[in-house]
Parts: C-alpha cells; sequence; structure tokens
C-alpha cells in the first residue's frame, strides 16, 4: 500500500512537471501570436497609398529589414493564418491535457500558478473568468480575422484580382 502511494505521488508530480511545461509553450504562443497581429496590423496601417502605388519596399520596424510590398502583402497574411492553426490545435491539445490531469490528480491543478487559459477552465472568480475568456475570445478569434480583413482592405487599392481573392480566401479558411 505504502509503494502505491509513493508511486501515484512520482507520477502525481511528473504529470504536473509535464502539464508546467506545456503551459508555458502556449502561453508564450498565446503572447508571441497576440504581439505578431499587432505588429502586422500597425505595419498595414503606415502603408500610405504612395507605397502602394509606386510599390516601395516596406521596412519592417524592429526587424530592421526591408520587404517586397507584394511579399508582404501575400507573406504575413499566409504567416498569420499558419500560426492561428497551430495556436489553436495547441490550445486543444493543452485543455485535453489539463482536464486529465484535473480528472486523475485534482490536486495538482491546485498547485499550478495560473495563467490565462487554466484560469479560464478553473478560476474560481467569475467575474474575472468572464473579463479574461472575452479578452481570449478577442485576442485570439477575432482580431486575427481584424487584421487579415485589413490586410485585404488597404491593399485592394493596388487592384490585383489574385492577391484581392487570395486574401479573401485566408479570411473565409480562417474564419
Amino acid at each position: 500500500m505504502e509503494n502505491l502511494e509513493k508511486d501515484r505521488k512520482v507520477s502525481s508530480d511528473a504529470q504536473l512537471e509535464a502539464v508546467r511545461d506545456f503551459s508555458k509553450q502556449v502561453r508564450n504562443r498565446i503572447i508571441f501570436f497576440i504581439l505578431f497581429n499587432i505588429y502586422a496590423f500597425l505595419n498595414v496601417l503606415s502603408t500610405t497609398d504612395k507605397d502602394i502605388f509606386l510599390l516601395t519596399p516596406k521596412k519592417m520596424p524592429l526587424l530592421n529589414i526591408e520587404l517586397d510590398l507584394i511579399a508582404f502583402y501575400l507573406v504575413i497574411p499566409t504567416f498569420i493564418v499558419a500560426l492561428h492553426f497551430n495556436l489553436l490545435y495547441k490550445i486543444a491539445i493543452y485543455r485535453g491535457y489539463l482536464e486529465e490531469t484535473y480528472k486523475n490528480y485534482p490536486e495538482t491543478i491546485k498547485s499550478l500558478h495560473f495563467g490565462i487559459y487554466e484560469e479560464i477552465l478553473f478560476g474560481k472568480d467569475m467575474l474575472l473568468k468572464l473579463f479574461i475568456r472575452t479578452f481570449f475570445i478577442i485576442m485570439i478569434y477575432i482580431f486575427p480575422l481584424f487584421v487579415l480583413l485589413a490586410f485585404w482592405f488597404r491593399f485592394a487599392d493596388y487592384h490585383d484580382f489574385r492577391i484581392s481573392s487570395y486574401h479573401l480566401f485566408l479570411f473565409f479558411f480562417s474564419y
């Protein structure tokens, strides 16, 4: 009986450590995704009509690289959609992992350092849960669609049917 309790404690500790590691990965991906969307959105807003007419290369702030304007308007939305699907996949796996851990070791969830997603699932304060869930839905689900629409609206002045169609495809594909 004593060995069974020891094995359960070791298994519980290993499970907790695995959940903490995965929690860090998901949290970092969420932060990167939100910041990248804000960065891309600000770059789209900084594109002028003159830039589009002359097809001047887009200087990327902070990265100090120049990107061809058409490449910028093709690559960045594709990257946003790819990051979005990757993030949603990781969140789905993480949620299952958390629920499994909670079912098998309910005491270990209490010792987790609560991040955004853990607070949505296991938090006690309903008002805080509502606020965090609303923020999460806006920044993970709605804002990326808004950014993709901004790409489409901003580059529509160029009147390239293929690129505008591609932007609409990405919007509806990610929706």
